[in-house]
Parts: structure tokens; sequence; C-alpha cells
């Protein structure tokens, strides 16, 4: 029974694939994924290069928008102003709160009021920061790959004593 209704849904033709789903592609294009263009659906054999995603760098995936302009450290506990749709880090927004500072530290914006109920989790952030952590510790992998790659030219990386 599972099994037919598996095949019905598979096999219908006005169903799209989860990776062609519109809210789908807004977000892989939202944390810098290349979108590929729709296609037709693969079968579910086992040549699926779909797990090898292709970063494509634009502006909202450069380093600095992934700090808190309070405490310019990369967001742990990012939270987005409801008033301005600015982001800080919720720890930052402490630190202006306690110092009594209530103007939101973007410059030129004008929301004078900043408080606590203002802001919410910014999950698109956080997804933004693990996937920028990922991708330098992949980077830094490679890295030490490619040295030790190196390394084993030169001379084995071993002494023989007799």
């Amino acid at each position: 029974t599972m099994d037919r209704i598996r095949h019905e849904r598979e096999s219908d033709p006005s169903r799209a694939a989860p990776e062609d789903h519109d809210l789908s592609r807004e977000l892989r294009e939202a944390l810098g994924e290349k979108v590929p263009k729709k296609k037709s659906r693969p079968s579910r054999g086992g040549d699926d290069d779909e797990d090898d995603l292709e970063i494509v760098h634009n502006r909202t995936d450069d380093i600095t928008s992934l700090k808190c302009p309070v405490t310019g450290l990369l967001f742990e506990n990012p939270v987005r102003n409801k008033v301005c749709g600015h982001t800080y880090d919720r720890a930052g927004l402490a630190q202006l709160l306690n110092n009594r500072k209530y103007n939101c530290p973007i410059p030129g914006c004008s929301n004078k009021s900043l408080s606590l109920s203002q802001v919410e989790e910014d999950e698109e952030m956080i997804l933004k920061v693990k996937r920028y952590k990922v991708r330098v510790e992949a980077e830094k992998r490679k890295r030490e790959l490619e040295d030790d790659e190196d390394m084993e030219g030169e001379g084995g990386g071993f002494t023989v004593l007799e």
C-alpha cells in the first residue's frame, strides 16, 4: 500500500520536486547557492550529483555581513529588528541597552527606540553563518590535504634508520 501511494505521488506530473519548489529556490538564493535551472525530475537512481552544491559568491555572502555591527564578531545568536530590519547579535544588543543606548547602531537608521521587544531570532542569518563556517572548515581541510601532498613529494616524510 505504501509503495503504491509513493509510486502514485512520484509519477504525478503536476507534483514538483522539492528542489524546484519556489520556497526552496528562494532559500538557496538567499544562502548564496547556485540555483539550477528547472529540469525534468531525475530518476531515483544512483547518479545523484545534486549533493555537490556550487556556491555563488555574492555581496550578501561577504564576511562583514555575517558580523554584529556592535561587537564586530561573527554572529552567534543573531536577532533581526522587526521595526528597521537590521540584524545584531543578542549580546551586542544587550550591551547597547545596558549602556542606555536606544538608537539602532546602523548609520542613518531612523529607529531611535531600540528595545528587546522589537527583535526576533534571525533564522536566515543563523543559516548563513553556519554555511560560512562549513565552507571555511572545508577550505581549511582542502589546504591541509594539499600541504600533506606537497610534503609527500619531499622524501616521503620519514627517515629510515639502520
